[in-house]
């Protein structure tokens, strides 16, 4: 296994652990989807070997995006964390306005 890896399962427990959003280097997941692929080549050519660490990179960043995403929808309505990604920041805006405009539609304050 690589030390993307190895790297990648550190920030997932961390994450995990941490009551808000941890504050996250975008290059991990990028290194991590880097070698998803390249694994992925190596497997399509005929070489099995990758098959454990795409399914083990796969599985943490699923994990990872869903811990993240419940944390965020849980901060909607209150301070916008400072520590978002900005595809992330993009999610919380989108739900904050959903939710405001369902609060309007139902007569309720913001």
């Amino acid at each position: 296994m690589s030390d993307i890896l190895d790297t990648f399962a550190l920030v997932l427990a961390i994450e995990r652990d941490a009551v808000g959003l941890t504050r996250l280097d975008p290059a991990i997941i990028t290194d991590a989807t880097a070698r998803t692929d390249d694994l992925t080549a190596q497997v399509r050519a005929g070489d099995p070997d990758g098959v454990d660490e795409i399914d083990a990179l796969t599985d943490i960043l699923d994990t990872l995006a869903m811990f993240r995403r419940q944390k965020i929808a849980a901060a909607v309505g209150r301070a916008r964390p400072s520590n978002m990604l900005p595809t992330e920041a993009v999610y919380f805006d989108a739900i904050s306005a959903a939710a405001a405009a369902l609060n309007e539609a139902w007569g309720l304050p913001d």
